[in-house]
């Protein structure tokens, strides 16, 4: 009788992160999804954990210079369920998220300062309807602050690996709200993705502007 085969994290977790860049405002995450249940590419349970760190700058005309600067930190811990059909794959999350905005100087109108927790809920999307082309989408809402995230994405890629598309997203809170659209580059080199993106942004705190992101996918 065959021994059955030892028990194993490879596809069973992926590392994600990146930065993110703007005028006004940097910002940084990472974490981790794992499939205690099956691998990642089967449908079942999934747990996500991460968190990122970042500032901003945001006009506050009652103060010294009419600017402050804010530095954020937040972190999440999700659970969810992964769905595919077709060439598709669906995973919805929920749990709990915690966001901490610490101002360089005190501002009483400042609406987001100080920390705040609350339920999260999110919505991943991939699709690829044929060979050379891929759609990604995804969003999520929090009670913490009243955050929100928006993004779909399309792109063709090359049998090399690279994929060049476009995108659109939109993010804030109950201080803000940013639209933007871009262009982004994607390469795979080995089981790794890393995505490089750039375009118009509109804040409706700093007016218009420009910005770049890198990002990483990483299987284990």
């Amino acid at each position: 009788m065959a021994s059955p085969e030892p028990w194993s994290l490879r596809d069973r977790l992926f590392f994600f992160g990146g930065a993110d860049f703007a005028g006004d405002s940097r910002f940084a995450w990472a974490g981790v999804t794992a499939a205690p249940r099956g691998l990642l590419h089967e449908d079942g349970l999934r747990v996500r954990l991460a968190g990122g760190v970042g500032r901003y700058r945001y006009r506050a005309g009652a103060l010294p210079g009419s600017t402050n600067e804010v530095d954020v930190t937040s972190g999440e811990l999700l659970v969810g369920y992964r769905l595919g059909f077709g060439t598709a794959a669906v995973t919805a999350y929920a749990g709990a998220h915690v966001e901490s905005q610490d101002l360089q100087m005190p501002d009483p109108g400042h609406e987001t300062a100080g920390t705040s927790a609350g339920v999260k809920a999110a919505l991943e999307y991939f699709d690829r309807p044929v060979e050379d082309w891929f759609v990604a989408a995804s969003a999520a809402a929090s009670s913490a602050n009243r955050s929100y995230y928006g993004r779909i994405a399309a792109a063709r890629e090359h049998p090399s690996g690279l994929a060049v598309g476009a995108e659109a997203s939109i993010n804030g809170d109950k201080r803000y709200r940013e639209p933007r659209v871009g262009l982004f580059v994607q390469r795979t080199y080995g089981r790794t993705n890393f995505a490089l993106a750039g375009g118009y942004l509109h804040n409706s705190d700093r007016g218009d502007g420009a910005y770049g992101s890198l990002s990483v996918y990483a299987p284990y």
